[in-house]
């Protein structure tokens, strides 16, 4: 699997970005955005006698192994993107790796609720999943699917929808531009069958998310 960014700043502000965030994959300038004009990205929402008349709108293409693009994600503001896990998750259907990321997991009667994010951190309008996974002890199985819930101050969340090894999923992101501490609350209600019968019970993790520095607003 390859990644490949473009933008239309000279070489060397590319170099400096690279150097300063620890970019290590292919990064191609289109100086006077020709390459995106053909594309049919650039941003026609500036005028172009504005500084700023040649960069695209913010987004990302997937290619398969021919070279054919099967899936592309853009938005009209340039904050607003995906994390990598999630494109490939969205895009192909390819499970992440989540060794590493924030992490949170919670318990109620042996019946275990682990919720990672799909990032290592979450910056200004990122779209990020969190996969939620319910665990259960032996001899326990579940009555129904789990009713997964994500919420917290300064985040948007989406409906969850299946996941990972019937686990599930939410598209999360942080729309407090200020916010320097995340927290997302993941809950669970759950139904299990065990040979004592049916039980019901409510499951809370607290989420701890990392708010990156790259689109952080100034405090200057």
């Amino acid at each position: 699997m390859w990644v490949v960014a473009i933008s239309n700043d000279p070489v060397g502000a590319n170099a400096q970005f690279c150097d300063e965030h620890g970019v290590t994959y292919p990064f191609l300038s289109d100086e006077g955005s020709a390459f995106m004009h053909r594309l049919g990205i650039v941003n026609d929402l500036i005028e172009g006698d504005d500084p700023l008349y040649g960069i695209p709108f913010p987004g990302s293409y997937l290619l398969d192994e021919r070279g054919v693009v099967v899936q592309k994600y853009f938005h009209r503001e340039f904050r607003v993107r995906e994390v990598p896990a999630f494109i490939l998750f969205d895009g192909f259907g390819i499970a992440p790796q989540l060794e590493g990321f924030p992490r949170a997991t919670a318990n109620a009667s042996g019946v275990t609720l682990e919720a990672v994010l799909g990032a290592a951190d979450l910056k200004f309008r990122q779209r990020a999943h969190v996969h939620v996974r319910i665990v259960l002890p032996p001899d326990t199985t579940l009555v129904a699917p789990p009713e997964v819930a994500v919420a917290g101050a300064g985040l948007e969340a989406g409906p969850p929808r299946p996941g990972l090894e019937g686990g599930t999923v939410a598209e999360v992101q942080i729309v407090d531009r200020e916010l320097e501490t995340a927290r997302a609350e993941v809950s669970a209600h759950v139904q299990v069958r065990t040979a004592a019968g049916v039980h019901a019970g409510h499951i809370v993790a607290v989420l701890e998310i990392p708010v990156g520095e790259l689109n952080r607003a100034s405090r200057g």
